[in-house]
């Protein structure tokens, strides 16, 4: 069993949530998922040691719903030309979130330094938003 999975091994199963073909390897459960992975990891994770890693189970989660409403299917292009256009744009795309992703991290930088600066605390960042009444209210 697989009781400590490091960051590649974590990667390696997201990818392979990712990659799922229902025709080639059978229907989406986590038994499956685990047989799957068995192969690439070199010993068998079972379900509970893959579903305590938050990130594994959003995939699994994520690509459950795809598989249900039919997202996951392939759909090829007509042809090569057509193909590779798309993958041009999906690169611009990624390369375009990666970037996105960097001044995020680096706008969250900043905010942790000002907030361990002015001395907020963790559970003051996390307090939960206030309700919005949305009763209708008369005016007389």
């Amino acid at each position: 069993m697989a009781k400590y999975l490091t960051n590649k091994d974590l990667q390696t199963i997201i990818n392979c949530i990712a990659g799922w073909q229902s025709s080639k390897q059978g229907k989406f459960t986590w038994e499956n998922l685990c047989d799957s992975v068995a192969e690439l990891l070199v010993k068998r994770p079972t379900r509970q040691s893959l579903s305590q890693h938050k990130e594994i189970a959003r995939a699994f989660e994520l690509q459950k719903k795809n598989i249900k409403s039919g997202a996951s299917e392939v759909k090829r292009p007509a042809n090569l030309n057509i193909a590779s256009q798309q993958i041009k744009n999906l690169q611009l795309k990624n390369e375009s979130l990666k970037e996105e992703v960097r001044v995020l991290k680096q706008q969250f930088v900043i905010w942790q330094y000002n907030a361990h600066k002015y001395g907020i605390k963790e559970h003051q960042l996390n307090a939960p938003l206030i309700p919005i009444d949305r009763e209708k209210t008369y005016k007389e």
